[in-house]
């Protein structure tokens, strides 16, 4: 229940442009995904098509768990060698696929349950070590970008679960 609404809503993730302020501005959806790109939600349904595209030909990911030598997984956006990425404090980017990076390992994942994704290394503010999550900033709404933040503000405002579909 959003903003007193009982419908069910659906969002995923697609790849943005988007402005530096991200509390304000909104991002603008790009067709085809390139890397450095920011991760933005759209409105989506599972099993229907995502802006004319058939499921799985575009800005759906994969999980890949490969490398053992760090925890988590990586999510490699599907026929492409780019995965999502934390890079600095907040942005969620798209980068090439590296195994061994632990800016592209996510902890938390779990196939068909609610799950809140943390990135693998903790965010240091000060002397503290932080977990970060991946959320939004306000409920759910097209445009919104994607980023980490603090998990306790996420989970206070109850932005901090994802579904896979």
């Amino acid at each position: 229940m959003w903003q007193e609404m009982p419908e069910e809503s659906w969002f995923c993730l697609t790849c943005a442009t988007c402005k530096d302020n991200i509390f304000r501005d909104h991002c603008d959806f790009e067709e085809k995904c390139e890397e450095g790109m920011m991760m933005a939600l759209t409105d989506c349904e599972p099993g229907k098509t995502l802006r004319g595209h058939k499921k799985r030909e575009a800005n759906y990911f994969g999980v890949v768990e490969g490398d053992t030598t760090f925890e988590g997984v990586q999510f490699k956006l599907y026929e492409t060698d780019l995965c999502l990425a934390r890079d600095g404090r907040r942005n969620i980017l798209l980068r090439t696929c590296n195994p061994s990076s632990k800016e592209q390992r996510w902890l938390g994942f779990q196939f068909g349950q609610e799950m809140e994704l943390q990135p693998l290394q903790k965010l240091t503010i000060g002397r503290d070590q932080v977990e970060t999550c991946l959320t939004q900033h306000h409920h759910p709404r097209k445009g919104e970008r994607v980023y980490a933040e603090e998990c306790k503000k996420a989970r206070r405002t109850t932005t901090n679960l994802w579904m896979t579909y």
